[in-house]
Formats: structure tokens, sequence, C-alpha cells
């Protein structure tokens, strides 16, 4: 059961990390579009930076959860290599990591708590990006966030997990 409920995990990460990447070449093929557009016609499209805005703020949080999955984020195991192994606590190579993941997750938690209320009230009134030539919803953008936020929190569970599975075995 568990392991069916961390392949689920895995499989919805790499989803919203491969949405996440379309969006970015979304991004990508816009701005060049724009710029493009800029020499040949001397104007640009409407709304195109607002545009770029808000699939930017989509892609960088279904990018998260990703990101720490593969633990590609700022770490201290400089600290723990040099500092702790040199004075002979070998228990905090368990121990540290744990307190990192329940600070982050406490920290996404609150994110996650905040960005609801937020993505409700942007939703109920509709809200836009104001002086845009084209109105440009914000409330996708804040909904990706709640969600953004949520499989972040999921994945810091699971590392959690693992962590504990992995210091039953050694």
């Amino acid at each position: 059961m568990l392991r069916l409920l961390m392949q689920s995990i895995e499989f919805l990460v790499s989803s919203a990390y491969a949405i996440g990447s379309v969006f970015l070449l979304f991004v990508v093929f816009l701005v060049s579009a724009d710029v493009a557009m800029r020499y040949i016609v001397h104007g640009s499209i409407p709304g195109s930076m607002a545009i770029v805005s808000m699939t930017i703020a989509c892609a960088l949080f279904l990018g998260l959860s990703k990101s720490q999955e593969q633990k590609q984020h700022i770490s201290i195991d400089f600290f723990l290599a040099k500092f702790m192994g040199r004075f002979g606590f070998p228990f905090l190579k368990w121990c540290w990591p744990m307190v990192i993941y329940t600070l982050e997750f406490t920290f996404f938690a609150l994110i996650f708590w905040k960005s609801i209320g937020v993505f409700k009230v942007s939703l109920e009134m509709g809200e836009y990006i104001g002086g845009a030539a084209i109105r440009v919803p914000v409330y996708p953008a804040r909904g990706v966030l709640v969600l953004g936020t949520f499989l972040m929190m999921v994945q810091i569970i699971k590392d959690m997990i693992e962590l504990m599975r992995q210091s039953r075995k050694d």
C-alpha cells in the first residue's frame, strides 16, 4: 500500500514538472515571437509580458516538488560532513535532515494555508493584471501556487518516510 502511495506521489510530482516545463517552453516561444514582432511590425503582442509573468509563476511552483525529489536544492551537507562528523555526532546524519524537513514542511504549510484564502478571493473577484493590453487573469497562477505548495508538502512527507525507512535499515 505504501509503495503504491509513493509511486502515485512520484507520478503527480513528475506530471506537475512536465506541465511546468511546457509552460516554460510556451514562455520561450511567446517572448521570441514578441521580440520578432517588435522588429517586424514595430509592435508587440498585447499582454505578452503579463502572460509571461503568470506563466513563469506557474512553472516555478509546479517544479518545486521535483527539485525536492531530486535533492537539487540548497543543502547543508558540507556542515554535516565537516562539523558534526568531527565532533562525534553521527546520529545527526539522520536527525538533522529530519529537522530540516520539518522546517521545510512548516514553511510550505504556512504558504499553502495562506494561499488558499488568497486564491479564493482572487477567483471570486475575477482578479486580472491591471494595465495590460488584454485582461490576463491572476487566479490561475494563484491556484497553481496552492497546487505547487501542496505537492511540495507531499514530497517532503515522502522524503521523511524514506529517511525513516533508511534509518531502520542502517
